[in-house]
């Protein structure tokens, strides 16, 4: 029972760390949206249908590209395609949800800018917060973004690298953006520097973040694993082999004092026998 409702603790963290990481992310979208310097890959090309097809947000908008996403691993998996992957859908809409309700908040309580360094800025602070809303999101390792999806499958499928397919899925979106921008208005819009920044950036945020909390964050998840059998025969060993050593040396220090020891008596004994020798000998003059 006591296993049981610890397993249960351990999902009810995970699954509250997956979601605060998604909307992390979707908050960082927020901040780059109020940039006006381009939004991240993933997001691009749903954020130029949104600025065409105002019926519906941007969160709708992603919603409805990364639905399409999951369907394509669908063509491209198959038979292989996992039951379970379905919940993409479900991920994709909590995502959207998220994204606008970033938004609104974002609108509500963060200034809008126009001078080009603090468009900078907005966009440095929103490449750390998708940094952060990644680590935290993968963590708990329950179900990959569509995007990711849409990667891993196109990875199985070609048997090329998962960086390399991760890179042709972010291309891909960027891709349509800029194309659909230009058919649109005959201009970038909603794609400019921020977007490159955001794509190149973030494995590099990542990178040192990972480092500093990921230990962290694994043992809060999922706790502190035992060290195997095996590696504690190894440690009890050496830390056995360790005092042997000191208990030795101990012994031999304390020898080796017995000994000065026995001299200085020895040394004591010959000189008090003189003494009485000497003393004898005058008794008896």
């Amino acid at each position: 029972m006591t296993i049981k409702k610890e397993k249960v603790f351990e999902w009810v963290k995970r699954v509250i760390v997956y979601f605060v990481g998604l909307f992390i992310i979707a908050f960082g979208v927020a901040i780059a949206k109020m940039s006006n310097l381009g939004v991240s890959s993933a997001t691009s090309f749903p954020y130029v249908l949104s600025l065409k097809f105002t019926a519906l947000t941007i969160g709708n908008w992603t919603t409805i590209v990364y639905c399409v996403m999951v369907l394509l691993q669908l063509a491209l998996l198959g038979k292989e395609f996992k039951w379970y992957y379905i919940f993409q859908f479900a991920v994709s809409t909590v995502f959207g949800f998220f994204v606008d309700l970033a938004v609104l908040l974002c609108d509500l309580i963060v200034p809008a800018v126009n001078h080009y360094a603090l468009q900078m800025l907005y966009t440095a602070i929103s490449l750390v917060l998708i940094a952060i809303g990644v680590i935290l999101y993968l963590a708990p390792n329950i179900m990959s973004m569509p995007v990711e999806g849409f990667a891993q499958a196109l990875a199985k499928r070609t048997k090329l690298q998962f960086s390399t397919t991760k890179m042709i899925s972010d291309l891909s979106l960027t891709a349509l953006a800029v194309i659909f921008s230009l058919i649109f208005w005959g201009e970038l819009v909603g794609v400019r520097e921020g977007t490159i920044i955001l794509a190149f950036g973030t494995g590099f945020v990542i990178r040192p973040l990972n480092k500093l909390i990921k230990q962290p964050l694994h043992n809060f998840l999922f706790g502190k694993k035992d060290e195997p059998i095996e590696q504690k025969m190894d440690k009890t060993y050496t830390e056995l082999n360790q005092k042997t050593d000191e208990i030795n040396i101990e012994i031999e220090q304390k020898m080796q004092a017995t000994t000065e020891l026995d001299g200085e008596i020895d040394l004591f004994s010959a000189t008090l026998s003189k003494a009485m020798d000497k003393e004898d000998g005058q008794k008896l003059d």
